[in-house]
């Protein structure tokens, strides 16, 4: 998966729309880290030097103090609970990663790291750009409705979208073709199929009709 998510990036790279990435999953960095390096192989900061790197994430930790508040619906309380303290073992990864980022050196003071859950960190993100790539690795069917309800009026003709979990089936399917039909129907705007990687995942690319 590691080779196949490299060769998205490329693909990505190499008919660049323009515009930020943003990555919803970026647990271990090495998706983010996976793009940056082809946004530099392609040289594509010559064209597009304003272009930021986002990475959302709860990176290792959470307040629990309210969990109710993020686990209320949907799945089952513990389950959900337990999804997220399965990427808690190692407490807040934000101190290393950025060390991490720092010594990968490609373009660092132009990457951020978002720490919390979508439904609170999404909610006062403001773009200054349009969306050139969104990498979706979001596991689960809730976060997947969040991200894709949140997306839905900003992507634009030519923005690249990856799912990691397309093929999957079930829920997070049906959540990213209801995604479809709504940026459709709203925007004429339809996501054509470009490649697959790591057996599950697809990678799109949205054109206005």
């Amino acid at each position: 998966q590691y080779s196949e998510k490299a060769k998205v990036a490329l693909s990505v790279a190499s008919s660049y729309p323009g515009g930020h990435y943003l990555e919803f999953g970026s647990h271990d960095l090495y998706t983010l880290r996976n793009f940056l390096a082809a946004f530099d192989v392609g040289n594509l900061n010559s064209r597009f030097p304003k272009t930021k790197f986002y990475g959302f994430d709860i990176f290792g930790s959470y307040d629990s103090s309210d969990n109710k508040k993020y686990f209320k619906e949907g799945m089952v309380y513990e389950t959900k609970k337990k999804y997220f303290d399965d990427f808690t073992h190692q407490g807040d990864m934000m101190p290393l990663y950025n060390k991490v980022l720092k010594e990968f050196d490609v373009f660092n003071e132009r990457t951020f790291l978002i720490k919390g859950f979508f439904e609170d960190t999404l909610k006062n993100f403001e773009l200054d750009d349009k969306i050139g790539f969104a990498c979706l690795d979001c596991n689960i069917v809730e976060s997947y409705e969040f991200v894709l309800s949140w997306l839905e009026d900003k992507i634009s003709d030519g923005t690249y979208i990856y799912f990691d979990e397309y093929f999957d089936g079930g829920g997070v399917n049906k959540a990213i073709e209801n995604f479809k039909e709504r940026v459709f129907e709203k925007h004429q705007i339809k996501l054509f199929y470009v490649r697959p990687a790591a057996s599950v995942g697809a990678l799109f690319r949205c054109f206005k009709i």
